[in-house]
């Protein structure tokens, strides 16, 4: 959280320090990397929120039946500003999926860092697809995008979430790795 933190302070000083040499289009891109940042630390915090409470709750989860097409279309929505960032097509190939009974919350949680990690590698102007069949009487969803490639098996011995597994994004973004050993937590 110290980098986007850093980076709002660093810009601020910068215009606080030079703003009468500043054009419009100047402050209103220092205006936009604020922006950016913000949000950063928001969905920080948020997964940081949310892992903290699957941390301190019991094992009861409360499960409910949800339109799995409905809540992936919500999920898109809160990360809308991450697409249009990216200049990404997202599409949405979920006929088979109707409702499940599952946790709501973890359901979000898991589309939400699953989606916004393959943004995050996406380069820009690419598609990311999120496809959802049935398989042996199971639901799979998957979401696929043109990035370099990072396969995500929470059980496999490949991924530690002990140790940092953060890489930089195809736009230079940071991450701290959290986002997936949230996602780990929930599907174990």
């Amino acid at each position: 959280m110290r980098g986007p933190v850093s980076n709002i302070q660093q810009l601020l000083e910068t215009l606080n320090l030079d703003f009468a040499k500043f054009d419009d289009k100047t402050i209103q891109k220092y205006l936009n990397n604020i922006l950016y940042s913000i949000r950063n630390i928001s969905n920080l915090l948020e997964n940081l929120l949310q892992w903290s409470q699957f941390q301190i709750k019991t094992n009861k989860t409360e499960k409910q039946l949800i339109n799995i097409r409905e809540t992936i279309q919500s999920v898109l929505e809160q990360t809308n500003y991450l697409i249009q960032a990216k200049n990404t097509q997202v599409i949405l190939n979920c006929n088979d999926c109707e409702t499940i009974l599952i946790n709501r919350n973890e359901f979000e949680i898991v589309i939400r860092n699953l989606l916004t990690n393959a943004l995050k590698f996406s380069p820009e102007e690419s598609k990311i697809e999120i496809k959802g069949y049935k398989q042996d009487k199971k639901l799979v969803l998957e979401i696929v995008d043109e990035g370099s490639g990072f396969s995500f098996y929470p059980n496999a011995s490949s991924y530690n979430k002990n140790q940092n597994n953060s890489k930089q994004g195809t736009n230079g973004e940071k991450g701290t790795g959290l986002g997936l050993i949230i996602v780990q937590d929930i599907l174990n």
